[in-house]
């Protein structure tokens, strides 16, 4: 996301400073699982906390479909954890303040969090690339690493910049992935994002679609990352594509995916921005191929981290997710004066009893806190309910114009104007007034049919 960033106050860094201070229906079995090789048992069908029954969560295949799943008992079943994102790490920005046990705590204790997203700043003001605020970045993020390990939830370790693969930042960012996984890379907790988000070839901060990053490029700087974190850890990695994660697809594209077994992709949205029609094609198309997909970052508001919250836009994107059973992390924990914050800033973070007082949340914040109490108490890893998963299962085939078939292989639909049994048939697309007898959309299998179609089609 395109945030506007900006320094504390003189008042803001006195409280940070006080803050700181204060802290010292059975399916089939996988297809090719990938092989955990985490040196860790932990896999119950309940536990107390979500590593303790999940295990180390890696990349699976099931029914063909690409998904998470856990290890142990949860080793052919598809799981899915909900929970939050921290801010920027930069020296001196309004989020570094809460990259502590105080913030981690209550975001487990009280929001319920399953996963925390901890994200390195590596770019502007105060990150991780100047070498006078490095060590201090890095502290901070350790902290927090640390705290989450210790409340036994799942942690992402995240490379956050818009530029990763150029030459000044891949050498930082091998040092830094390979200090991370040595000292946490055994750990069940710990899942590695190599990547936040792409945006331009040269790492510029904006530019026109010419010149944003290639997956060519990034697949060449995840390749060398990779390979950096695999001589110490097999751990879950998650992989950065086109556009702010929007054209995931891409990967499908030439070069092709990466070849190791245990990653997924990376899918951001911005509920308010971005429509669930308009993108849930390209993330069908990815896990219709077999790969999994982790949305590590996600607003209920706009694109550049105001704007109004949307919630028929993100209940949407709500049911899509949890349907699919994918994996999500709520942009961001702060109180600077932006929508995307979840706390407005008069919120004390030293106030415990604030931390769970929805007057003290922005219309973003209450929500994203309301979604993730209501799925505590249901959670696999709570109750041993197995997620079901979502079935293409066809319905009686129908014949007339106006019906529309889903084609799951490739993630389209369209209006079969006779029948919509495979083979045969005339097919429309929203961009072709032309029907194609005689063949499927993309030559894909007819896995079920929808009384009517998606916005768009016809």
């Amino acid at each position: 996301m395109n945030k506007i960033k900006c320094f504390s106050l003189a008042v803001s860094a006195l409280f940070a400073l006080a803050f700181v201070f204060s802290c010292s229906k059975t399916e089939e079995q996988p297809e090719l699982p990938v092989e955990d090789n985490s040196s860790s048992s932990a896999g119950n069908a309940t536990a107390s906390n979500p590593v303790s029954a999940y295990g180390a969560l890696k990349a699976c295949k099931i029914n063909g479909i690409g998904y998470i799943c856990g290890s142990d008992f949860y080793d052919s079943i598809p799981v899915q954890v909900r929970g939050v994102s921290l801010g920027w790490s930069n020296t001196g920005w309004e989020s570094a303040i809460f990259f502590n046990d105080i913030t981690i705590n209550a975001m487990v204790d009280h929001w319920k969090a399953e996963i925390i997203r901890v994200p390195l700043g590596a770019g502007d003001n105060g990150s991780y690339l100047f070498s006078a605020q490095r060590a201090s970045n890095k502290d901070r993020v350790i902290t927090a690493i640390e705290a989450a390990i210790a409340k036994d939830v799942y942690v992402i370790i995240d490379w956050h910049s818009h530029a990763a693969h150029t030459s000044n930042q891949k050498e930082l960012a091998k040092e830094f992935f390979s200090e991370m996984a040595q000292t946490y890379g055994h750990l069940d907790n710990v899942i590695f994002e190599i990547y936040n988000e792409p945006v331009c070839s040269d790492g510029a901060s904006s530019c026109g679609s010419a010149q944003r990053t290639t997956w060519a490029e990034i697949k060449s700087y995840a390749e060398e990352i990779i390979s950096v974190i695999r001589e110490h850890s097999q751990n879950l990695i998650l992989v950065g594509t086109p556009n702010w994660d929007q054209n995931v697809n891409a990967v499908l594209t030439s070069p092709g995916p990466l070849e190791d077994g245990n990653v997924a992709y990376v899918f951001h949205f911005y509920a308010a921005t971005h429509s669930l029609n308009s993108y849930s094609s390209r993330i069908n198309s990815v896990r219709d191929a077999g790969y999994p997909i982790f949305v590590t970052e996600y607003g209920t508001v706009a694109s550049n981290g105001n704007g109004t919250h949307n919630e028929p836009s993100s209940d949407a994107w709500m049911d899509y997710l949890n349907t699919n059973i994918i994996s999500y992390c709520a942009w961001h924990v702060n109180y600077k004066n932006e929508a995307s914050a979840f706390f407005v800033p008069a919120f004390r973070p030293t106030a415990d009893a604030e931390w769970a007082n929805t007057s003290y949340m922005n219309a973003s914040g209450e929500y994203i806190y309301n979604n993730l109490v209501s799925w505590h108490d249901s959670a696999t890893w709570r109750t041993g309910n197995i997620p079901q998963l979502p079935s293409n299962a066809s319905n009686p085939p129908a014949s007339g114009s106006g019906n529309y078939c889903y084609y799951g292989a490739c993630s389209n639909w369209a209006a079969d104007e006779w029948s919509c049994v495979g083979g045969g048939g005339c097919y429309r697309m929203p961009t072709d007034d032309n029907c194609i007898s005689g063949t499927l959309v993309e030559s894909c299998p007819l896995d079920a049919r929808a009384p009517s179609a998606p916005a768009g089609y016809y």
